[in-house]
């Protein structure tokens, strides 16, 4: 029973980065499973400079979850990096690959 507890609690805690080795020892004899997270290095992300009489729309999305409740916002910007216009919305219930090519959608209507 307590095992059972254990293993149904595993599945709702939040993952973690370390435990201690006696609390990891422990759940191993309880043969509970233990998933650490693997930490990866930012990456960094620049924004480019255009040619002359170009522009650029940048779009990003978020989530609770996916499909989930979805927001996006957009950016854009003039060859020499200025922002001339910009959007936020909320999309309600849908899935990631559908919320970006509505927010592509609503940042080319600004841009029109």
């Amino acid at each position: 029973m307590v095992k059972s507890f254990l293993l149904n609690i595993t599945k709702h805690v939040r993952k973690f980065s370390k435990l201690s080795s006696r609390d990891e020892s422990r759940l191993k004899e309880l043969n509970c499973p233990v998933i650490p997270i693997i930490v990866k290095p930012p990456k960094v992300i620049t924004w480019s400079k255009l040619g002359d009489g170009c522009f650029k729309l940048n779009v990003d999305s978020g989530s609770n979850g996916n499909p989930g409740h979805f927001g996006a916002s957009g950016i854009l910007r003039d060859a020499r990096g200025h922002a001339l216009a910009g959007f936020a919305h909320s999309y309600g219930v849908t899935t990631n690959s559908i919320v970006e090519v509505l927010a592509l959608f609503d940042g080319l209507r600004m841009v029109q």
